[in-house]
């Protein structure tokens, strides 16, 4: 390039300073197309969109376990389904909660801080209606857990808390343990409104009922865990327990079920004039011989004929035919 300037160059530097403008074709530069995208500086995003894939693979297999345990433990169908996986501050969080609500707070041993796990109160009345036999109907009016209703709710929480321990071990090994249970948002300030926290929603189906249940991990909880979430890329999805799982699950707890049995003595016959003069303390001798008829019964109910005896110096009943439902022996 020539350092010598043309005269029609330096006619075009003159009219820069009397117009201030620069002319067409001199040291302008070609304008590159820019993509500019919006920022929020009161929600910057904290965790990389590696990392928010890797949480969703975790909480939708935590979704899927989910719904075949509760299912099992309420004996009834539960759906729960992932529905998103977000950033924003603990405020925003917070201001979304009304109350009544059903907070279980529960920390993730090693990683310091706490998290929060907020269930629907329509979700939970159902739950707690099946927990004591009912058929899971919505609750008429949204109100504060009674004392028997709260330990009914912490035992649910602990089974979700249970389901999301062995989904987080494809990351690492945590110890989920509940701290407690609050019904007033404004008694949980876990972290300031202004911290950025990870928001996983579920749509949960019980019955008729569905609602919304959310997870909130504040982000100085998670900043420790982050980095192993990049290295997740071939995490597969938690195992599924499948029909065989659940029929073992819900065995298990019909197995721990207590059913009250009891041994009912076949008829004798007592004189109306000795019957008559029965006090309280009177002693009534009955029958005894070996071939003592006993109906042993399970819930009220008829289920075997047994002979009556002892064994190892105790009383004891010696199942002989199973009963049908009339009443009758059978095998």
């Amino acid at each position: 390039m020539s350092e010598i300037l043309t005269p029609e160059e330096i006619d075009s530097l003159l009219s820069v300073v009397t117009t201030g403008g620069v002319p067409d074709g001199l040291g302008a530069a070609p304008r590159r197309h820019r993509t500019i995208l919006p920022y929020d500086f009161r929600r910057p995003n904290r965790v990389a969109k590696e990392q928010v894939r890797t949480l969703q693979m975790l909480h939708d297999a935590f979704a899927r376990n989910l719904s075949t345990s509760l299912s099992a433990y309420l004996r009834s169908l539960l759906e729960v389904q992932l529905t998103s996986v977000e950033q924003l501050t603990y405020g925003e969080f917070m201001r979304s909660v009304a109350a009544p609500a059903t907070l279980g707070i529960f920390e993730m041993a090693p990683l310091k801080g706490e998290a929060v796990l907020d269930i629907n109160p329509r979700l939970v009345f159902p739950m707690i209606d099946r927990i004591l036999g009912g058929a899971g109907r919505p609750a008429v009016q949204i109100r504060e857990l009674t004392e028997i209703e709260r330990a009914l709710g912490m035992r649910i929480l602990r089974i979700l808390l249970a389901n999301l321990q062995q989904a987080w071990a494809q990351v690492g090994r945590f110890d989920l343990r509940l701290l407690s249970l609050e019904t007033n948002p404004q008694f949980v300030q876990l972290a300031s409104p202004n911290d950025i926290a990870v928001l996983v929603t579920f749509n949960v189906r019980v019955g008729e009922v569905e609602g919304v249940m959310s997870l909130c991990l504040p982000f100085a909880m998670l900043e420790p865990v982050l980095p192993k979430l990049l290295n997740q890329r071939c995490l597969g999805a938690a195992p599924v327990a499948g029909p065989r799982t659940a029929s073992r699950e819900i065995e298990g707890h019909l197995r721990a079920t207590a059913l009250e049995v009891r041994a009912v003595l076949e008829a004798g016959q007592v004189p109306i004039n000795q019957l008559t003069r029965l006090e309280p303390g009177d002693i009534l001798p009955l029958p005894l011989r070996e071939d003592l008829r006993v109906i042993v019964e399970v819930g009220g109910r008829p289920r075997f004929a047994g002979r009556a005896g002892r064994k190892q110096r105790r009383r004891a009943v010696e199942i002989t035919a199973a009963l049908d439902a009339e009443g009758e022996r059978h095998g």
